[in-house]
């Protein structure tokens, strides 16, 4: 309750309030003086219970959250972006989401047709977004294959044991070194 510093009147039945007697009241932000007659009740607030704060999962409850839906399958991580094609048709669970500024991040659990699971990772901010996929080894491996092919079949040289190699020797731990490890006849990872 607000102190009332200055005589006046009091708002309800226009009596003197004495400075420091009555009670101080804002209505509507305009401040005004009530005696001690006209004192209307306190109203009671009920405390609001404390916001939710919505906070950022950390890496180890993340790996909890998707370690269940990939247990037992022979997955290996992978950002190549062809990917994306392999999951047409595939049913889609959000495990996780996370807005602040500027950043959004998602992991989302896809079911192939055949039963088996496919996380993604992706993260989006301002001009950059990446998607990182943990799936079965053999989809990631065909899906890989087939783009080595497709780009041999095209006469590209990129994909070439030989190119390749020169690529690795530049960029090895870059995006498609799993790519351009599997173009040479080694294991992607």
């Amino acid at each position: 309750m607000a102190t009332n510093k200055y005589p006046g009147k009091c708002r309800t039945c226009g009596t003197r309030v004495e400075a420091d007697q009555g009670r101080l009241v804002s209505i509507s932000g305009s401040w005004s003086v009530e005696c001690g007659k006209c004192l209307a009740p306190t109203p009671e607030v009920e405390p609001k219970p404390p916001a939710k704060i919505k906070r950022e999962l950390t890496p180890s409850e993340i790996d909890a959250r998707v370690a269940k839906h990939i247990e037992g399958c022979d997955c290996v991580k992978t950002e190549h972006p062809y990917m994306a094609g392999a999951l047409e048709g595939a049913d889609e669970v959000p495990l996780y989401k996370y807005q602040g500024l500027g950043e959004t991040r998602t992991v989302t659990l896809y079911i192939l047709q055949d039963g088996r699971p496919v996380v993604t990772f992706a993260s989006y901010s301002y001009d950059d977004s990446r998607c990182t996929y943990l799936a079965p080894r053999d989809l990631v491996i065909s899906v890989l294959q087939a783009t080595i092919d497709y780009s041999l079949s095209k006469g590209e040289p990129r994909y070439t044991p030989e190119s390749a190699m020169d690529w690795l020797s530049k960029y090895l731990g870059c995006v498609d070194t799993d790519l351009n490890r599997l173009a040479c006849g080694l294991d992607p990872w």
